[in-house]
């Protein structure tokens, strides 16, 4: 109901008033005052998004099967990462998603919220590249630059 909500929003009042609605959820409490620019790279790229993509893709994900059953059937190394102040996907989501995948390593980023990747860097970047590199045939630091 809240992806329709959204869609709706965007059609009828653009992509300013989603990224209005959706900034607060996307990162943690402290972003927008520390890292001002995370907030700003973030806002910016929300508000020139075309109103109707922002619609479509609300929609498709508002429409989507439940893939959760999935889960348990995955075979490869995986990397669960959530914010620890993630309001979208709570972490207690994302520890439950973790668990449903065998062996599935799951990590928290702290002072992160939804995207983890753009608030807190250098600690995404560490967990992506150890991951890859405890791989067979992993990226090596010789490999990385």
């Amino acid at each position: 109901e809240g992806r329709a909500e959204l869609a709706q929003l965007a059609r009828e009042a653009g992509s300013r008033a989603v990224t209005q609605q959706l900034m607060p959820k996307l990162l943690a409490s402290g972003t927008s005052a520390e890292k001002p620019q995370v907030a700003e790279k973030l806002r910016k790229m929300m508000e020139t998004q075309d109103p109707e993509a922002i619609a479509s893709a609300l929609m498709a994900m508002a429409e989507r099967a439940d893939s959760r059953p999935l889960l348990r059937t995955i075979d490869v190394p995986v990397l669960v990462v959530g914010g620890s102040e993630d309001a979208i996907t709570p972490p207690s989501d994302t520890r439950e998603w973790a668990n449903a995948i065998a062996g599935a390593r799951v990590e928290f980023i702290e002072q992160a919220g939804h995207v983890s990747n753009l608030e807190q860097p250098e600690a995404f970047n560490k967990l992506l590249l150890d991951l890859l590199s405890a791989l067979p045939g992993g990226i090596t630091p010789a490999k990385r630059k």
